[in-house]
């Protein structure tokens, strides 16, 4: 019972962290928090390599009272970016409304070292960026809002959910100031836990390059679960990152040649939330 109410706890306070930009509007603040993530493909010269990744912030251990921002996204995009930085567009808002991007250059490699941390047996990947206020979202979003097992269970998350995600499919922005581009889903996958044996689950969406290391959330209002339907209470959680999408591969052997025939099947693989939570808990903090 102890460990119920504090998960509500940091739910109650993550949410009300979540109303002063946008008056609590979700999907507004998780846009303000996705960025496109650009730079040299180190598997193809003279391509660019694209990807997703999303911003949230973490309370300080060391210097309480401070927070750390934690950038997140798929290990994958940042390994097929070559050399030594990248660039994330972030975006400035205008005094007339409007917003304009303000790419912002960081490392990513000191020589052959990687200066991200990644998860052992997962494609995800973390670090903290020293960004400059002025870029970061007015209302930034909690670490304490990643789903945890336990809020898995708790909520009775389950296949045909609605979830939400945010990305740059084949690059695609949402307009020139770079916003990603918001598409919905459901869970397409049983079981979801344990999260050990189940590490990812299937999203029914259309996933494309680009999409990779978006964050998959959900917002619900009145959901039933425990035997009754809470009426008044608000769900708001990030339920984990797009890693990549799923098709159907035929090989056909002939006497000549092998043909690889890959079909889309409108689905995405998603590792839970969990793992991000336990990725963060394992780096140093800067």
């Amino acid at each position: 019972m102890m460990k119920m109410r504090h998960n509500y706890l940091i739910m109650a306070l993550a949410v009300a962290a979540l109303t002063c930009g946008a008056q609590g509007d979700f999907n507004t603040e998780m846009m303000l928090s996705t960025f496109q993530i650009v730079g040299p493909s180190s598997e193809h010269p003279n391509a660019v390599m694209s990807g997703t990744v999303f911003l949230m912030v973490k309370p300080s251990v060391k210097h309480p009272g401070n927070s750390l921002k934690v950038m997140f996204t798929a290990n994958h995009v940042l390994a097929g970016i070559g050399g030594q930085s990248a660039n994330v567009n972030f975006r400035v808002k205008n005094p007339d409304g409007s917003w304009h991007k303000k790419p912002l250059t960081f490392s990513i490699r000191n020589g052959t070292n990687n200066l991200w941390t990644t998860g052992k047996e997962s494609d995800i990947a973390a670090m903290f960026l020293p960004i400059p206020d002025e870029l970061m979202p007015e209302c930034a979003v909690s670490t304490g809002m990643l789903a945890t097992e336990q809020d898995l269970l708790t909520y009775e998350i389950h296949p045909g959910d609605q979830l939400s995600c945010l990305g740059y499919p084949l690059g695609l922005e949402g307009n020139d100031a770079g916003f990603p581009v918001l598409r919905m889903g459901t869970v397409a996958s049983y079981p979801l836990t344990p999260v050990h044996n189940y590490p990812t689950f299937l999203f029914n969406f259309d996933v494309f390059g680009g999409n990779s290391g978006g964050p998959v959330y959900l917002d619900y209002i009145g959901r039933a679960y425990g035997g009754s339907i809470h009426a008044d209470k608000r769900i708001v959680l990030i339920a984990g990152i797009v890693l990549d999408e799923v098709d159907y591969v035929d090989v056909t052997k002939t006497l000549r040649e092998d043909k690889t025939t890959k079909t889309p099947l409108a689905l995405s693989k998603v590792i839970h939330a969990e793992y991000m939570k336990q990725l963060l808990d394992s780096i140093q903090e800067p």
